[in-house]
């Protein structure tokens, strides 16, 4: 495993202690807006510094693992019609990826 995914990996086990799983997607959406934001304001100050921008980029990265592992695998894993309707949402969105779509559909039938 590389430097960043083991970071990536130490900070979904540090958040874990300090915050409570994702519920939702919506939840999910939330919280990665508010790293967003705060790397966002990083990138634009007028010493940032590589370490700062690095710092958030992993919490970004935790941020979207965390999701995937607390939202959407256990959705996938109940096969809830919420979760079909929300993953088709998702791949009629992105035309681009015929594959992709295809595989899900596949997957959910």
């Amino acid at each position: 495993m590389d430097d960043f995914c083991e970071k990536v990996v130490a900070e979904c086990q540090r958040a874990r202690k300090t915050h409570p799983p994702t519920h939702s997607i919506h939840e999910g959406l939330g919280v990665l807006m508010e790293e967003f934001d705060e790397f966002q304001r990083e990138v634009f100050k007028k010493d940032a510094s590589l370490i700062g921008l690095e710092s958030e980029l992993v919490q970004i990265a935790a941020v979207c693992r965390n999701i995937y592992n607390e939202v959407v695998v256990p959705a996938k894993q109940k096969n809830d019609e919420r979760h079909k309707q929300w993953a088709e949402s998702l791949y009629d969105s992105a035309p681009d990826n015929d594959d992709l779509r295809n595989k899900a559909r596949k997957d959910q039938g």
